[in-house]
């Protein structure tokens, strides 16, 4: 195969310039927007209509790339799976609009987002995790690396919840950067492992992963691995999760906990995206 420069494989790069060309063009409509990227004490912001302080040891959590609430179904498809799940690990959340009226109106839930950008320097966008119950703490890891072109980092969010049995519950919420090698995918995900590894009890780190190489998903899956993590795997009905180049780019991995159900919820159109909904319960019931 020939080669480009420092050895880069021809099929390498003409993969890399299908793979913007097909995030950008719909995003973009072929003008690059004058992102602006917030300070460290602006990037996250909370809505917070929770009525609840302590998660239960039981609990269902959902994650969802919502795809900027662009299809018209977003919203009805939203609400129904807010209902039946405590937790929602969602990316491209992007404030405004219906969105943004959901976010700061919608009774019973807290909404911690956290910013990557100001779509052309107004809307935040970046990723949101939504509770029905308080969470302690929100914290961010914003990528070293950031996306070619219109040069924005990506956001990971780290939200804290106690649980019933007296234990916390960490949720990372992670968008991946994407038009990367996969060293530079590695350097974001291993940064947020580092966090896991250092927290005592249980810890669910999810979101669209943007694994779309065989080299960048087995990035994914020896970093987390080897901080105990399980990768979730859906063996009740279709696994019909997004996928890019027939590889998967969206999942759950979990540790200290015990999973009694997962599946892929793809009847639900509102995104580009399918969710995925699990059911957790906590290891000393």
């Amino acid at each position: 195969m020939p080669t480009l420069g420092k050895g880069i494989a021809l099929h390498t790069l003409i993969k890399r310039i299908l793979i913007i060309a097909l995030f950008t063009t719909d995003l973009y409509a072929g003008v690059i927007p004058k992102h602006r990227i917030p300070k460290n004490e602006d990037v996250i912001q909370v809505f917070d209509n929770a009525y609840k302080q302590v998660l239960p040891n039981n609990f269902n959590v959902v994650v969802w790339n919502m795809y900027k609430g662009k299809k018209d179904t977003w919203a009805a498809d939203f609400r129904m799976l807010s209902e039946n799940h405590d937790i929602l690990i969602t990316q491209e959340m992007f404030l405004k609009g219906e969105m943004k009226s959901i976010f700061e109106r919608e009774n019973g839930f807290e909404f911690s987002c956290a910013t990557s950008f100001f779509f052309d320097g107004e809307d935040r966008t970046g990723v949101a995790t939504i509770s029905k119950f308080n969470s302690i703490n929100q914290s961010f890891f914003r990528s070293k690396y950031r996306e070619p072109i219109v040069r924005s980092p990506k956001m990971t969010l780290i939200t804290k919840y106690a649980l019933e049995n007296g234990e916390e519950l960490l949720v990372a919420n992670i968008h991946a950067i994407n038009f990367v090698v996969a060293r530079k995918l590695e350097h974001q995900i291993k940064e947020v492992a580092r966090a896991i590894s250092e927290h005592d009890g249980p810890a669910i780190f999810a979101g669209d992963f943007n694994t779309w190489s065989r080299k960048k998903q087995r990035k994914m899956k020896q970093a987390l691995r080897e901080i105990g993590l399980t990768e979730v795997k859906y063996t009740e009905g279709p696994d019909n999760r997004m996928r890019i180049f027939g590889r998967v780019i969206d999942y759950l991995w979990y540790k200290n906990l015990r999973l009694t159900r997962a599946r892929v919820l793809g009847s639900v159109t509102g995104a580009d995206h399918i969710p995925m909904s699990h059911s957790f319960s906590v290891l000393d019931l």
